[in-house]
């Protein structure tokens, strides 16, 4: 039996201020994508590293630019719900249109990869708007989608955006998937902060139009990486994005088989079209 979980994370260890340099270490026992390495400079300039600072900690989860002004997440890493109610209520559509979103004063938003440590070397972004998937719940995974609008552009000498697929766009046998925070082995328990890249499967067998499932035995996303991109280059040696993770099997427990659950981008394009102008 698996157990899925939303794969973002809070650390609740320090009391964080709104200075750079207080801002979150992933610690022992928080989770984080394992099996990968870090990534280079400047390799993945359109990843996003997004901090909520809470009065019970920070909120990290991870999301992809897809213009100037736009971050593409997970929309759970955005609603303002209790850890208890996500877990166990499953309410229906009309119940989550009364939902709110989290404080966006309290939001960090750190676009680039100009070094491991986003926060030390980007400029500092706030949401000026966020659209959640119209159909989006609790009980329906498969539209765990949110578009950022930033409060300026990004510098573009130190982001641009990921390409996007068309409806057409297949996928690649093995793809890779990147986040922001702690990576763990498990084996030895080595740590490490900052952003990671890992390297995942896709299921030969894949009967879901909405998700799309990957597998891997020494690789897997775990909290901190919702809302971070699955991309696959193209035949122009260009970045697709493919994904927005949502789900991932508790990276806590020993498994033979880890899988991640990834929503499928191409089944969204006509949204994020009317949502930002970014259209295939």
């Amino acid at each position: 039996m698996f157990v899925f979980f939303p794969c973002s994370t809070v650390n609740r260890n320090r009391d964080f201020s709104k200075n750079r340099e207080n801002l979150p270490q992933v610690k022992r026992g928080q989770y984080k994508s394992f099996g990968g390495r870090q990534v280079l400079p400047d390799e993945y300039p359109w990843l996003a590293s997004l901090y909520h600072v809470g009065s019970r900690g920070v909120y990290i989860c991870s999301g992809v630019q897809i213009s100037s002004r736009h971050i593409l997440t997970a929309a759970h890493c955005v609603v303002d719900y209790s850890k208890q109610e996500y877990y166990s209520v499953c309410k229906t559509e009309d119940e989550y249109k009364n939902r709110n979103l989290k404080d966006f004063g309290r939001f960090q938003i750190y676009v680039g990869s100009g070094c491991n440590r986003p926060e030390l070397c980007h400029s500092r972004h706030h949401p000026l708007k966020v659209s959640l998937h119209k159909h989006w719940g609790k009980c329906d995974g498969s539209l765990d989608l949110a578009i950022i609008e930033l409060d300026r552009d990004t510098n573009p000498s130190e982001t641009s955006p990921i390409s996007m697929p068309t409806v057409n766009t297949e996928l690649a046998k093995s793809l890779n998937a990147a986040g922001i925070g702690a990576d763990t082995t498990l084996i030895g328990d080595v740590n490490a902060n900052g952003l990671q890249v890992i390297t995942l499967r896709v299921n030969e067998t894949n009967d879901d139009p909405y998700f799309i499932k990957t597998w891997s035995r020494t690789a897997s996303l775990c909290q901190g990486d919702s809302g971070g991109p699955l991309f696959q280059l193209n035949s122009a040696g260009k970045y697709v994005l493919m994904g927005i993770a949502s789900l991932s099997t508790r990276c806590e427990l020993e498994r033979t088989i880890r899988r991640n659950y990834f929503v499928d981008i191409r089944m969204h394009l006509d949204w994020i079209c009317k949502q930002t102008g970014v259209c295939p």
